[in-house]
């Protein structure tokens, strides 16, 4: 009986209503935290990546998890709600910041199935390492978001060069169109 309680609560939280990005914006800064000039910033580098048709990119910076268990499955369920990424091409990047009761600021960059090649969790680490951390430890919050944002950007760029999210694209492509040829055949 306990277990299926427990399994009850974690799906009513799990379904908590998600914040939504202000409309025609691409950051998302639920407490206030970042300066007019970085939202301006970050808002610059979302949409110049946007236009080069290589990815999607969306800075978030939430109050809470809004009944997840974690960073982790905030950003994938945002990631999702939001639908990042162009059609096919799953070149989405989303950066999630949280600063938890603790008064520590917690981070997660959830990328697309297109860009898991290039974009693997120990580069990620590695960038949350040496650009996120330093900048935090002097409290440089603003700083920490723009300098990801931009290398994120470029790193979507430099994936993109390589071909292997159009071939990804490709692949979801053909998967689409079996799946369209077993529908129409007759039973």
């Amino acid at each position: 009986m306990f277990s299926l309680l427990a399994s009850l609560t974690l799906v009513a939280f799990s379904s908590a209503p998600l914040p939504e990005l202000p409309s025609k914006r691409c950051v998302l800064d639920e407490t206030g935290s970042f300066s007019p000039e970085t939202l301006e910033r970050l808002q610059s580098i979302c949409i110049s990546l946007d236009q080069t048709h290589k990815g999607q990119l969306v800075v978030a910076i939430v109050s809470d998890l809004h009944g997840r268990n974690d960073i982790g499955d905030l950003a994938i369920d945002l990631f999702r709600h939001i639908q990042l990424g162009h059609r096919d091409r799953d070149d989405g990047v989303i950066l999630v910041l949280w600063s938890n009761p603790r008064g520590n600021t917690a981070i997660r960059i959830t990328v697309g199935y297109g860009l898991e090649k290039g974009m693997s969790e120990d580069k990620l680490r590695c960038l949350i390492d040496e650009v996120f951390r330093s900048r935090i430890r002097n409290r440089d919050i603003d700083g920490a978001a723009i300098e990801l944002a931009e290398r994120l950007s470029s790193m979507v760029i430099e994936e993109d060069k390589t071909g292997q999210i159009d071939q990804h694209a490709k692949q979801r492509r053909l998967e689409r169109e079996r799946g369209d040829q077993r529908i129409d055949q007759p039973k």
